[in-house]
């Protein structure tokens, strides 16, 4: 069984620099690990603009997209869990890196 965050915790996106194209985009938070997104996943990490909880997300799902609960849960605290492990959402009240002291792109590997 996968680790959930806390359900009813609100989650923010944490500051970062991107790559933006019509199919996809590269972000990378101040910290965290790079990701290339797809049009879906980056609509998802947009979700996170506004402090989220995993169970609101899961909800939003239920009614636009017409998902079983259970699923929608499934797939909301899974999408939370990566994109907080990978630094791209943050808990709501913690006070990230300052953006100035974020240095990108990354610098290629030796």
């Amino acid at each position: 069984m996968l680790e959930h965050p806390d359900l009813d915790q609100r989650f923010v996106a944490a500051p970062q620099a991107s790559l933006n194209r019509p199919a996809f985009r590269v972000a990378w938070p101040g910290g965290g690990l790079p990701v290339a997104l797809d049009l879906a996943a980056s609509a998802m990490l947009d979700c996170f603009d506004e402090p989220l909880s995993p169970r609101h997300l899961a909800d939003d799902l239920v009614a636009a997209l017409g998902l079983e609960p259970a699923v929608a849960l499934e797939s909301a605290s899974s999408v939370a869990q990566t994109l907080l492990r990978s630094g791209h959402v943050i808990p709501d009240g913690m006070v990230p890196m300052p953006p100035d002291s974020l240095a990108y792109p990354p610098p290629a590997s030796p």
